[in-house]
């Protein structure tokens, strides 16, 4: 009841705030990387396919997304998936141990009282999103194959892949590749920084490598890090 109360009024009293700064975005403050993400959005949707988000906090992208979509006026619905719960614990320890992750102290950084399913929905319902929103709570490793299991014959014309760590982003761009659209695009996160002087972020390390593992098995119509995300084109 606390957590919901001051959520209402967060949104409430933020939402222009909120509406002029990509709806808290975990992109930053980096206009390239957004423009970087629109450019490719507005490609996808025009192909056949809704729209999958990996990686969702508190709902910036997943809130950008739909706003492209709405304004598109196609009939799409964006499949956002997250633990809202943070890493899976032993997930990180694996991940670090391995040097795939470099920060010990991003073991809990996503776990906060925002970060939750009931913030998120009501976000959602505050700018009107919720519509064309559908939300999966869990480790990708438990949602996402009942998910492709529900309808085997669905198609995605988008994945954005923003999670984090290595062996989470290798598994979702593994399991939806069959199902991506010819011409789809997969963006991926953490492949690179574009904070002065930072190359890296805490993930890239890992990212990099199951990124360009997973291209290189491939034949990508097109493929590349530019601006802050790394696109591959099927």
């Amino acid at each position: 009841m606390v957590n919901s109360l001051r959520y209402r009024v967060k949104l409430a009293f933020g939402k222009a705030r909120m509406r002029a700064n990509h709806y808290e975005s975990c992109f930053g403050n980096y206009p390239q990387k957004y423009a970087e993400l629109f450019r490719w959005v507005d490609r996808a949707l025009e192909l056949e396919g809704d729209v999958l988000e990996f990686g969702v906090h508190l709902g910036g992208t997943t809130c950008l997304l739909a706003e492209k979509l709405l304004k598109s006026g196609r009939t799409k619905t964006i499949h956002a998936f997250d633990s809202f719960s943070g890493f899976d614990p032993r997930e990180f320890d694996t991940c670090y141990g391995s040097g795939a992750a470099k920060d010990a102290s991003q073991k809990n950084a996503f776990r906060s009282r925002d970060n939750s399913v009931a913030y998120l929905e009501m976000k959602l319902k505050t700018f009107g999103f919720e519509r064309c929103v559908r939300l999966h709570p869990g480790y990708f490793q438990d949602t996402l194959e009942p998910f492709l299991r529900e309808s085997p014959s669905r198609a995605f014309c988008f994945a954005l892949i923003d999670c984090d760590l290595a062996s989470s982003v290798a598994f979702c761009a593994d399991r939806i590749y069959d199902c991506l659209t010819p011409g789809g695009v997969m963006l991926f996160d953490d492949y690179g920084s574009l904070a002065p002087g930072k190359p890296d972020t805490s993930f890239s390390p890992g990212v990099r490598k199951v990124v360009d593992d997973f291209v290189g098995a491939r034949a990508p119509a097109s493929h590349g890090y530019v601006n802050g995300l790394y696109h591959f084109v099927k």
